[in-house]
């Protein structure tokens, strides 16, 4: 009876961790999303709006990789989801684009080696 109480916290200890591991992912990704966003708009601070100059800020490879670690990738998309800039860590890896309709979200998806990895997909518009 004590091996299965012993069983069952352990179950509860791992999925309250993983549940804090994600929601701390989540906070560093949004944070990472907010500041990409800055620049964005901040592109465009002469007063009209031109969405090639931010497509330019956004795929530019220096500041990919300057958003990008260890631990997370950047991925730039045009609004029909088409990859126009990857942070030097993705390699091979690509991923999907955000459905119509849906303007944030966080999915799961595995990278190139099978691992889980946590994607926060996010339109960006003015």
């Amino acid at each position: 009876m004590i091996v299965v109480i012993i069983a069952i916290g352990a179950v509860a200890i791992g999925l309250a961790f993983r549940s804090l591991l994600i929601e701390q992912a989540k906070a560093g990704i949004t944070a990472t999303s907010d500041e990409i966003a800055r620049i964005a708009e901040a592109s465009n601070a002469l007063g009209f709006f031109d969405p090639e100059t931010v497509l330019d800020t956004l795929a530019n490879k220096e500041q990919l990789d300057h958003w990008a670690s260890i631990t997370q990738y950047i991925q730039i998309d045009t609004p029909q989801g088409y990859p126009i800039g990857k942070s030097s860590n993705m390699g091979d890896l690509r991923l999907g684009a955000l459905p119509p309709g849906i303007t944030e979200r966080f999915t799961f998806a595995r990278d190139t080696d099978g691992a889980p990895l946590l994607v926060l997909d996010r339109l960006l518009s003015r």
